[in-house]
């Protein structure tokens, strides 16, 4: 895993994930955050290679996580419930106060987790979900400056290199059309 740092959304992400497997270990993880149209988009995932799940806010156990805003678990895989198996699944949301700013998913072989780790993972997630947000945050302000920069150079271009640009062209036919008359005199 590359370092990363600051208030880069990926890093804290996974940052996150670490610190939830310490709490609710698991063979699987993924955070996904709320975009500005709502749809659910993956920051991080562990591990990296495994296909991303297809988390809905309205169905299922992904649907459950949201609508009650509590972390939710069950027997079976995120595919679906699977009858006499050991594999478990839980979906956490990410809670701002009582906004959903998005969901973490696990999966592990070893059955389901103690409700006390389920809720001290809460907390845990409660708090990325504070600093996922601060990130999303950070990147719209830094997108709408370097914005404002694009204009700010735009506007400086055109009102001052381009002037220039235009008024040396003139000089340039002024100075042709001159030259021109200059010819024209000594050729007589």
């Amino acid at each position: 895993m590359l370092f990363r740092s600051g208030l880069e959304e990926t890093a804290l992400a996974e940052a996150a994930l670490a610190r939830l497997g310490d709490v609710l270990p698991h063979d699987r993880a993924e955070v996904f955050v709320r975009s500005a149209s709502g749809a659910l988009l993956p920051v991080a995932r562990t591990p990296e290679s495994a296909a991303s799940w297809r988390p809905s806010t309205t169905s299922g156990i992904w649907g459950d996580a949201w609508e009650s805003g509590a972390a939710q678990q069950r027997l079976g895989a995120m595919s679906g419930p699977e009858l006499g198996t050991s594999t478990a699944c839980a979906v956490i949301p990410l809670r701002l106060g009582d906004e959903r700013v998005g969901l973490v998913g696990l999966e592990r072989s070893g059955g389901l987790w103690p409700i006390a780790d389920l809720s001290e993972a809460q907390l845990m997630a409660d708090e990325a979900a504070l600093r996922l947000d601060t990130a999303r945050l950070f990147d719209e302000v830094r997108d709408l400056a370097t914005l404002e920069e694009r204009r700010r150079l735009a506007r400086e271009i055109h009102d001052g290199i381009a002037q220039e640009v235009a008024g040396l062209g003139f000089l340039v036919d002024r100075s042709e059309e001159h030259t021109s008359e200059l010819q024209s005199r000594v050729d007589i």
